[in-house]
């Protein structure tokens, strides 16, 4: 686990997790926890380690949120909810591409993978919304881009 600043932490990404993984971070929110990102999936339980190593309980880490629907940010949703009880935030763009899995906008093909379809728990619409997890209390952007 990486310190990038006081209560954030990537756990995840090619040197913490597995190579296709993009980086996945901890927001430590004094108690409860949420994740930014999930990696592919081969990753996942080196994510899980690096939470435990890092001096967190595994239970803490409550939710999950998705910055874009691409593979190496995405699909290892799966594999981490079977080590974590997790609520999975999107915007609702990405959450209507990840549902079904294996949508070419996840751009799997690029990796060599089959995107597996990754349920969404709260889809939030428009520019953006607040989420109240502790400390530090985020805020979620919709920020779209060609990719």
């Amino acid at each position: 686990m990486r310190t990038i600043c006081d209560g954030i932490y990537q756990v995840g990404g090619a040197e913490l997790s597995a190579d296709p993984d993009a980086a996945v971070y901890l927001l430590d929110g004094d108690g409860e926890a949420a994740l930014v990102d999930a990696g592919t999936g081969a990753g996942a339980a080196a994510i899980c380690r690096n939470i435990l190593d890092g001096g967190l309980r595994l239970e803490q880490v409550r939710w999950l949120v998705l910055t874009h629907c691409h593979v190496d940010h995405a699909a290892g949703v799966p594999a981490l909810r079977q080590h974590l009880d997790l609520q999975v935030v999107a915007h609702a763009a990405c959450a209507e591409i990840l549902a079904p899995g294996g949508d070419p906008r996840t751009a799997a093909d690029r990796y060599g993978m089959v995107m597996p379809p990754v349920p969404v728990d709260q889809a939030f619409g428009g520019a953006g919304r607040s989420r109240t997890a502790g400390r530090p209390q985020p805020h979620l952007l919709h920020w779209p881009r060609a990719s």
